[in-house]
């Protein structure tokens, strides 16, 4: 949903054609491209320093140029960060964000729920929140592969979260990540017998696809140091988030 700016929100979605300024409740629309339209200029119109907080659903191109449109398609305009950096569609696609206009771009703003401000931020910062890419509690593992909801080429770097053979969680963060093929590797302390074992595999990145290789262990043996092994399951994949 979206709330036009300068009193408080309403508790629920009105028609814009009857709303004022300081009310309005608007639902955007993907049109071509990265563009959103919705209907404000068919109301009461659109004004420099107006604030409105828009739901956006899926762009029809994600890698697009995102613009919105406030007289239901007819003219648009770009949604840019303060510094002036254009944002791509699926930088703002299946959000809820709030823009300010400022005569000439809608600009992000993102909101602090700990103190009830928000600010126009540049590009870096927003850009810095993550997209779930991948989301699966049972993972992958082995030989399998996942699909990601969008291609890593689109991000400066993944984070990988994974579970290693005995259960315990950790993460990795790949730079730079479409094309490479990366090293998780994951140890477990024993205590009881003053011990670490290694858990180790492979996980090739290509695209909208990750694909798991190469699993192995190590783990001490009385007197003869070390022994390496293959193990099902010794690093098990469960979510992946991209950072742009």
């Amino acid at each position: 949903m979206a709330f036009w700016q300068n009193s408080p929100a309403t508790t629920s979605p009105r028609n814009a054609d009857n709303l004022s300024r300081a009310e309005r409740y608007l639902t955007a629309t993907a049109g071509s491209n990265g563009d959103y339209y919705v209907n404000i200029d068919g109301a009461v119109g659109l004004a420099t320093g107006d604030m409105v907080h828009i739901s956006f659903p899926s762009a029809t191109t994600a890698t697009s140029n995102a613009r919105l449109s406030v007289d239901n398609g007819t003219n648009y305009k770009n949604v840019k960060d303060i510094n002036a950096v254009q944002l791509i569609a699926s930088s703002i696609q299946n959000k809820s964000l709030q823009l300010y206009y400022n005569g000439t771009d809608f600009l992000i703003k993102i909101s602090n729920s700990s103190t009830g401000t928000s600010k126009v931020v540049p590009v870096s910062e927003y850009i810095a929140l993550p997209v779930v890419l991948y989301d699966n509690a049972t993972g992958i593992n082995g030989t399998s592969s996942a699909t990601l909801s969008e291609t890593s080429a689109n991000f400066r770097y993944l984070e990988v979260f994974f579970t290693n053979y005995d259960g315990l969680y950790s993460s990795e963060k790949i730079h730079s990540p479409n094309g490479k093929t990366v090293s998780l590797n994951s140890t477990t302390p024993i205590t009881a017998s003053n011990a670490i074992t290694f858990r180790s595999a492979r996980m090739a990145i290509s695209g909208t696809t990750i694909t798991m290789s190469n699993e192995m262990q190590a783990y001490p043996v009385a007197g003869d140091g070390f022994q390496c092994a293959t193990l099902s399951s010794a690093i098990t994949v469960t979510k992946v988030l991209g950072y742009r």
